[in-house]
């Protein structure tokens, strides 16, 4: 509840990030065991299939996975990779396999917002060229995964916190780069060397608990949060038509 209140659901689900992580870490592996690069694309393409059965077949992850999986195709067939192609290839397999996803808050939010980094990140980054270029891409994805995801978050949650974008910009490169890759180390050393394993969990665990009092601490300031009224779909489209005018002109 209290990850949902700050906007950070997306961190608990298995998504792009989770993906993209173990398809990286495996290219990385195949790359120490010297195998050419169009056998590790191969290898890596039959294996995402299986993180995505492993990991519960939430539809965000399965759109992960069909995305990353049409990436590695391209990338073996040395074909031009166009994003929004992509995703829209994966949409159109995972409604022919269930139309109901359509319903799904899931497969909505997920879609939307990769589909908005796609379109809006571009617009945004000439606008952040006073920062520095490895904040501002992570000020530009954050702030457009917000302004994106809001009218689907009040449409269906009807409230939002003012400190989603302190929360997100704090807490996803901690929790992607700094907790996840140490709680994977210490499941694979711990396979390896019990004690050493033991050791990189009790750090994970510090780190797990530093999340979630930080996480605790921004909503201990209810005042933060604003009550809205679910929007119309007219609404929600001008605002989107707004949002892009905005960032192009």
């Amino acid at each position: 509840a209290q990850f949902s209140q700050l906007g950070l659901t997306h961190i608990l689900a298995i998504s792009g990030m989770h993906v993209a992580v173990y398809v990286g870490c495996l290219l990385y592996i195949f790359s120490l065991l010297r195998l050419s690069r169009e056998k590790s694309l191969l290898l890596v393409m039959l294996l995402v299939p299986l993180y995505v059965l492993l990991s519960g077949v939430s539809p965000s992850v399965v759109r992960a996975g069909i995305m990353s999986m049409i990436g590695l195709y391209a990338a073996r067939k040395g074909m031009l990779k166009d994003g929004l192609n992509i995703l829209s290839a994966a949409a159109l397999l995972m409604l022919l396999w269930n139309p109901y996803y359509l319903l799904s808050v899931s497969f909505q939010l997920s879609f939307l917002v990769t589909a908005g980094l796609m379109v809006y990140v571009p617009l945004i980054h000439p606008q952040l060229s006073f920062l520095p270029s490895k904040i501002a891409g992570a000020v530009g994805v954050t702030l457009i995964a917000q302004l994106v995801s809001f009218p689907l978050t009040i449409y269906y949650f009807n409230q939002f916190s003012l400190l989603s974008f302190a929360a997100n910009f704090v807490l996803v490169p901690f929790i992607t780069f700094l907790v996840l890759p140490v709680g994977t180390a210490a499941l694979l050393l711990g396979s390896l060397w019990l004690s050493g394993g033991k050791m990189l969990a009790a750090a994970a665990e510090w780190l797990d608990d530093l999340s979630f009092w930080l996480v605790k601490w921004m909503n201990g300031y209810p005042q933060f949060v604003t009550i809205w009224k679910s929007p119309s779909p007219v609404w929600i489209a001008s605002y989107f038509i707004a949002l892009y005018g905005l960032l192009y002109f």
